[in-house]
């Protein structure tokens, strides 16, 4: 456990770290059952049920809602944080790497920006300082709050956030009240008037499917996924399907990287892309998987990343073949 300064202004945060990552964020004051649970989790011990609280009221985002501006590089990442500030009320433009959220920016004031850490071309520690100096120069009519977006990050990261002059630090995947709780900081939405008619639909109820036999536990946490995207089954299934189209790419990249002459700048940054949609969809196994290929990329541990890597293929064998199979159980859109 370690004391927080990311959010010191705010809230006083708990985190807990794993081999020098921080795994988790606790707000504190912090009941003990909580605590234990989320140490156990940490640990590999247990796992979460439900690491978010449904929203209680969905809201729209109206023309005149909060406009967020969205930096990630994995086309997963952004569908999920989409559909999640939709889900909260605000509006959302996406931009794929920092330049692009440069541009954006030029074209529209934003109320805040999500930057993801890690981006090709530049990440959000430069696009942070970009703007930091834009406003220095008087070149934006307000200061405009930043926060953090990262799958798994180094405590030296937190502290380069505040370096640069990040406002706040969410670990990917941020979970409905999480992500909320941040916002809102910064960005309070108000509620639709009681009169208005407009509403997010209902998610069609899950139909019951014939359940395949399992050993184990799932590669993916449906219920974890469920929360994540506000119980919506049918988008929760349109993720993993991405996940995999996607992904599969990604895979022979890594195979390619790892089969060639070591390159353990090249591992790493594929191993982290990776990392995050796998995070997404909560496929935990894979994730904890590719985090130990990460670390031994960054450690240039050759010998111990092909141990790492063999793991990972089991692990991506393993979700290939569930996601497969939820898809032939579902009828086609």
């Amino acid at each position: 456990l370690h004391e927080s300064t990311v959010d010191a202004q705010a809230h006083a945060m708990l985190e807990i770290r794993r081999d020098h990552r921080v795994m988790d964020v606790i707000s504190r004051p912090v009941r003990m059952r909580d605590l234990v649970r989320r140490l156990r989790a940490a640990a590999g011990l247990e796992r979460i049920e439900s690491i978010t609280e449904i929203v209680p009221a969905i809201r729209v985002a109206r023309t005149d809602a909060p406009l967020v501006l969205v930096a990630d590089d994995h086309p997963v990442n952004q569908q999920v944080i989409q559909r999640q500030l939709n889900l909260l009320g605000y509006r959302t433009t996406l931009a794929s790497d920092g330049l692009e959220a440069l541009e954006r920016l030029k074209e529209q004031d934003y109320d805040l920006l999500l930057a993801d850490l890690h981006m090709p071309n530049m990440d959000g520690f430069q696009l942070t300082t970009a703007v930091r100096a834009a406003e220095a120069a008087g070149l934006r009519p307000r200061r405009l709050p930043v926060v953090a977006l990262t799958a798994a990050a180094l405590s030296k990261e937190r502290a380069q956030c505040l370096t640069v002059g990040m406002d706040g630090f969410l670990l990917k995947p941020a979970g409905l009240d999480r992500l909320r709780d941040v916002l809102e900081r910064f960005i309070p939405v108000t509620p639709a008037p009681a009169s208005d008619s407009a509403a997010v639909p209902a998610p069609i109820p899950a139909q019951p499917q014939p359940q395949a036999l399992q050993t184990g536990p799932a590669p993916i946490d449906k219920e974890l996924l469920l929360d994540l995207v506000g119980e919506d089954e049918s988008f929760a299934g349109h993720l993993m399907r991405e996940f995999l189209r996607i992904n599969l790419p990604v895979m022979d990249d890594l195979a390619r990287q790892l089969d060639a002459a070591w390159d353990a700048k090249a591992v790493r940054s594929l191993a982290h892309r990776l990392l995050g949609s796998a995070r997404t969809v909560a496929a935990t196994e894979l994730a904890t998987a590719l985090a130990e290929l990460e670390r031994c990329s960054e450690q240039d541990l050759a010998v111990d990343a092909a141990t790492a890597w063999a793991k990972v293929r089991q692990e991506f064998d393993a979700v290939r073949d569930f996601i497969r199979t939820q898809a032939d159980t579902q009828p086609s859109e």
